[in-house]
């Protein structure tokens, strides 16, 4: 990470720094394992006998020691059966035995897959992991998922008690390529009409990165990406409006094409991964569009 962070500094790809001291440099880590400790302290001396929904935000769970800690730590001063819990999962680990033994224990889970894109795409969009992998822990997500049913008897049916969803990070990288995510997920059936969950794909757009600003590419062309909720199980539809009504949102950007194809060698340097290949019909028109507005 070391070489691409310098890269990316010194490329000046945005003015808006601030974030970064803010959050990613070594400041941050200190106040890193400080809360640590002080969050430790904190839970060992909390009642969580009435807990009943935990939401895990930030980083990657499943890499962090700390995850499995804390599992353990509500295992012994509470009942996990009457325990939601939610927590977001770049897909790039799967966890272990220990840690899904403590999983089958709560009421319910909802697990969020980030995948940006299919394929390629998601290797340059989130560098350092192989589709193969990527894909293969999701298949084990959704196993995981078909082995944790419950059945209700007032209804005399299944009930899943982990819920998958996607969450797709909107940039202009894949602007043309959600279509493909819902088809993947259709595929593999991370989201099926039987889970009955409100929002089986939640679409953010891209932040603090304006030279990934799906505004790099004029509205006239983002309307070709447009996609028909007809082609789609009903679950997807209200997901499908919002992404076609945020795609004809114009909304001037503050980033450059130029910046964007640095970022995009900078990456390609660093992972050995070509971003043309993955999204040929995207990088093509960012290079037109670069040659439109150069001097």
């Amino acid at each position: 990470a070391k070489p691409i962070k310098k890269d990316l500094e010194n490329a000046n790809l945005t003015d808006d720094n601030s974030h970064i001291d803010k959050w990613y440099n070594f400041d941050h880590l200190d106040l890193n394992k400080n809360y640590t400790k002080k969050i430790k302290s904190v839970l060992y001396n909390t009642d969580l006998s009435s807990v009943k929904f935990i939401t895990l935000v930030g980083g990657e769970p499943l890499y962090g020691k700390m995850f499995l800690w804390f599992l353990e730590l509500l295992d012994s001063k509470t009942d996990l059966s009457n325990i939601m819990l939610s927590f977001n999962t770049n897909v790039s680990i799967f966890p272990n035995e220990k840690i899904l033994n403590i999983l089958r224990k709560f009421k319910e889970i909802k697990v969020s897959l980030s995948i940006d894109g299919i394929g390629k795409l998601q290797e340059t969009t989130r560098p350092g992991v192989s589709w193969e992998e990527t894909n293969a822990n999701i298949e084990k997500w959704v196993a995981f998922r078909n082995t944790t049913r419950k059945i209700d008897l007032s209804l005399d049916d299944d009930i899943h008690r982990v819920t998958l969803i996607i969450g797709a990070t909107l940039s202009v990288l894949n602007v043309n390529k959600i279509g493909s995510i819902l088809d993947y997920a259709i595929e593999k059936k991370i989201c099926t009409e039987e889970v009955n969950i409100l929002n089986p794909l939640i679409i953010t757009l891209v932040q603090f990165k304006p030279y990934l600003d799906i505004n790099l590419i004029p509205i006239e062309i983002r309307k070709n990406w447009l996609l028909d909720e007809n082609n789609y199980p009903n679950i997807y539809h209200d997901i499908i409006e919002e992404y076609n009504r945020t795609i004809l949102t114009d909304t001037p950007s503050v980033g450059g094409v130029d910046k964007c194809l640095t970022y995009l060698s900078i990456v390609e340097k660093a992972t050995n991964t070509k971003y043309s290949d993955a999204n040929p019909e995207i990088f093509e028109c960012l290079q037109k569009l670069n040659e439109q507005t150069s001097p």
